[in-house]
């Protein structure tokens, strides 16, 4: 999963106000709990913007262009994301505050990763870590280095990322100050350190992780965490044919149906996308090629509209591989 950073409070007044942020990250929160459809959120922070425009405020103005970035980007709406990042940064460079664009910087380049320039989202990442550190901000510092990590599995360096993931998660959890989405960014890393500890030969850990994942996320009712968690115990159950706990059902596709139930109860499309792409692998793997073809098909279709011309290569060539 990625984690794209969102508002901090400030008193500072080249920041927004703390009412207008706190509205913004309630509409977020309520997104991400399941309990705000994603277009009645994406009017909700419109209405915002208008307000902020109307009274001249462009620190309310720029959080509230950074919210629609996120809630674009958690959709898989890339053009859009960056559409509103971009709004976003011009107007926090207007307000000379490095924090906030550092911020937006860190989302721009998760959006670029996903458009296939994976390297220019890497360092993107890498400078908005650089900037956080600096400024002593632990928060943006975390999400900065946690979705390094979760990219880095993408581009399949599993020990680099494991060694990444588990130092960010150890930083978050020691963290007392307030991260947004702090559990569902550690209910899903464990979820990543789950497929990390299996593809690195070490299933003992990968159900340890799991464990934890799962009950991370169903306490904080995080859905698109518990749709990781389901999505890592599709993979797991494909290699594996028992687990520890006896109440979880051994069926591969069992999981892999909640998650992408999971993901579109909260309107993820992306998140739905890459679920549909590792089912399909799934699938392949138990030789059940007519069916993985069509999973890689959908995922495809999907993640072309969404302009993730990386994954939707991925996807069609799996496809061709299969025919």
């Amino acid at each position: 999963m990625t984690v794209l950073q969102s508002e901090s409070r400030s008193a500072v007044d080249k920041s927004p106000t703390p009412e207008f942020d706190q509205r913004c990250d309630v509409v977020l929160i309520a997104w991400g709990h399941g309990q705000l459809p994603f277009r009645d959120a994406v009017e909700q922070v419109g209405v915002y913007r208008e307000e902020a425009i109307k009274s001249k405020h462009l620190a309310n103005q720029a959080c509230a262009e950074h919210t629609l970035g996120i809630l674009q980007g958690h959709r898989g709406n890339s053009e859009d994301s960056i559409a509103h990042f971009n709004r976003a940064l011009i107007l926090y460079r207007q307000l000379d505050n490095p924090a906030k664009i550092a911020r937006i910087e860190l989302n721009l380049g998760i959006n670029y990763f996903y458009q296939d320039e994976q390297e220019r989202g890497l360092e993107l990442m890498r400078v908005a870590a650089t900037t956080a550190q600096k400024l002593g901000d632990l928060s943006l510092q975390i999400v900065a280095r946690y979705n390094e990590a979760t990219f880095l599995i993408d581009l399949e360096r599993y020990s680099s990322a494991y060694q990444r993931l588990e130092a960010v998660l150890i930083l978050a959890k020691n963290w007392e100050g307030g991260i947004p989405s702090k559990g569902e960014l550690i209910g899903t890393g464990h979820s990543d350190l789950a497929l990390l500890s299996h593809k690195l030969g070490w299933d003992h850990l990968a159900w340890e992780h799991i464990a934890i994942a799962r009950r991370i996320a169903e306490q904080g009712e995080h859905v698109i965490a518990l749709g990781h968690v389901h999505l890592a115990l599709g993979e797991l159950f494909t290699d594996c044919k028992a687990s520890p706990d006896p109440t979880l059902s051994p069926d591969p596709d069992t999981h892999f149906r909640k998650a992408i139930t999971l993901f579109c109860r909260v309107d993820a499309e992306a998140y739905v996308a890459r679920a549909l792409s590792t089912q399909a692998r799934s699938l392949a793997t138990r030789g059940e090629r007519v069916s993985a073809v069509h999973k890689f098909r959908q995922a495809m279709l999907i993640f072309s509209r969404l302009g993730m011309i990386h994954f939707a290569a991925q996807a069609a060539e799996a496809q061709l591989k299969l025919l």
